[in-house]
């Protein structure tokens, strides 16, 4: 069973994922980050929830308050739209979509208005999605290339920035090695992200600018997910060392990590620190049913 120091944001919100805008609504799937943008109106704290899958209709980003509230539907076009992300100022989140064909990342405003092209990535899978005053970050597989592009044109495995309006991308850590699932510091600064470069999926981080890479964890598991605190002295992040996949913190400047939320019963996913950094919200992926049901929780840390 989870501990006393976490609570279940679904139940919370007392049955309110039964239905939105008249849609029947099924387990969150995964969860981007919070913002402090309704903290500014109503004292309270925000988290984007998507995709929702909904039938055949595909993957959908909603915003829903984390202490209580109705969620709303932000995006319709179909198929999949993943990994929401707030701007500093919490008046944008960018995502990314399948709705051209291809994988991009797309804006809008907090309320869904003004949907927008960022990227034109020819071909790959964008792997991670994050916003800082210095750019959005993200992370590009690329596929093979399709008739009639030359593979020369496409983005290289890495990891990329774009200006928040959007333009040309500019390499942040490309090299021959599979880096993804990319996430800033608060200042912008540094990067955490996860790569297989020692054999593992592991933790490292990079300073913008600098092409030294620092093993921040260490462990034959799976290290994935990172979410850097809003004060930059930890990072949390998933991982399976100790056989289920649960949630460890890690002090960013290095250190032995600690796990803070252990689940038997599940699988813990995509992380986000609150604003004040006193919560880790988290998707935990059950182990029964077809599709397994999802649920958000919300661990108070200290």
């Amino acid at each position: 069973m989870p501990p006393d120091s976490v609570v279940s944001l679904t139940a919370r919100l007392d049955g309110m994922f039964a239905r939105v805008q008249g849609e029947v609504v099924g387990a969150w799937q995964e969860l981007g980050s919070y913002s402090p943008w309704i903290a500014l109106i109503a004292a309270d704290s925000s988290v984007v929830m998507g995709p929702q899958r909904v039938g055949e209709d595909g993957a959908f980003v909603y915003v829903a308050p984390a202490e209580c509230g109705r969620p709303v539907r932000l995006t319709n076009a179909a198929p999949g739209n993943t990994e929401p992300t707030w701007s500093p100022n919490g008046q944008s989140i960018a995502f990314i979509t399948f709705r051209t064909g291809n994988e991009q990342i797309w804006s809008m405003s907090a309320s869904g208005e003004g949907q927008r092209a960022l990227t034109t990535v020819e071909r790959g899978q964008i792997h991670g999605c994050d916003w800082s005053a210095s750019g959005i970050l993200f992370a590009v597989l690329p596929e093979m290339p399709p008739p009639g592009i030359a593979k020369e044109t496409m983005l290289s495995r890495g990891i990329y920035s774009i200006p928040p309006s959007g333009g040309a991308p500019s390499p942040i850590v490309v090299d021959a090695f599979q880096n993804e699932q990319p996430a800033w510091s608060p200042d912008g600064t540094h990067l955490v992200f996860v790569s297989d470069r020692s054999g593992d999926p592991d933790l490292w981080v990079a300073a913008i600018g600098d092409t030294a890479r620092v093993h921040l964890t260490d462990d034959p598991g799976i290290d994935r997910f990172p979410s850097w605190s809003p004060d930059g002295s930890r990072i949390a992040f998933m991982s399976n060392r100790a056989e289920t996949l649960d949630i460890w913190i890690v002090p960013a400047s290095g250190g032995d990590p600690e796990c803070y939320c252990e689940h038997p019963e599940g699988r813990c996913l995509s992380s986000a620190w609150s604003p004040d950094g006193t919560e880790i919200a988290f998707t935990l992926l059950g182990t029964s049913g077809q599709p397994p049901k999802s649920d958000i929780w919300i661990l108070k840390v200290q």
